[in-house]
């Protein structure tokens, strides 16, 4: 066996992973090698260094990260992180994106001549009177009757206001139907 085959089962020797035939080969060599031998004292030295370091720990969160580069996370759980931020982060990024659309709003509204149109409301030509009758509200309260249905209340009756007369509704909408 030469030197360089020796050189590169020193180590294998040392851990004791040579077969029976292999480790007595290496032996045989090592009895009439001195520098054989002396290349082994070195690899015992650094063997025996090397047991006394004490073994390196990993960083905090080093595994979580290796994992996660190893099994990525799926799509819907990034996007679950990037919603629900922390609330530090989160409150001015919307502060801000409420000020900018609003900012937006208004330099549209006054730039556009359509937007002007639409943002206002329509106002009448004229404002009718408060006292008309088109002040009144059409739909809650009800109109009087004309002057020439009105009737005069009997001085000592209670009644102030008179019923409007009764019509044939059914006459309305079938016509020759009888009450």
């Amino acid at each position: 066996m030469t030197c360089s085959e020796t050189r590169d089962l020193l180590s294998a020797w040392l851990d004791q992973a040579l077969d029976a035939h292999e480790r007595e080969q290496v032996e045989a060599h090592l009895a009439g090698c001195p520098e054989c031998r002396r290349e082994l004292e070195g690899l015992r030295s650094t063997v025996t260094v090397l047991s006394r370091v004490e073994h390196p720990r990993a960083p905090v969160g080093f595994v979580d990260r290796v994992m996660g580069e190893v099994y990525p996370a799926p799509w819907y759980r990034k996007l679950g992180r990037l919603v629900f931020q922390p609330l530090s982060v989160k409150l001015p990024l919307e502060a801000g994106a409420m000020v900018v659309i609003a900012i937006l709003g208004v330099y549209l509204l006054q730039g556009t001549p359509e937007m002007k149109d639409a943002a206002r409301p329509d106002v009448p030509a004229v404002a009718p009177r408060p006292d008309s009758r088109q002040s009144r509200c059409r739909h809650h309260c009800p109109r009087p009757p004309p002057r020439h249905l009105r009737q005069r209340a009997q001085p000592g009756s209670r009644k102030e206001r008179h019923p409007l007369p009764v019509r044939n509704v059914s006459a309305t909408i079938w016509p020759g139907a009888r009450i």
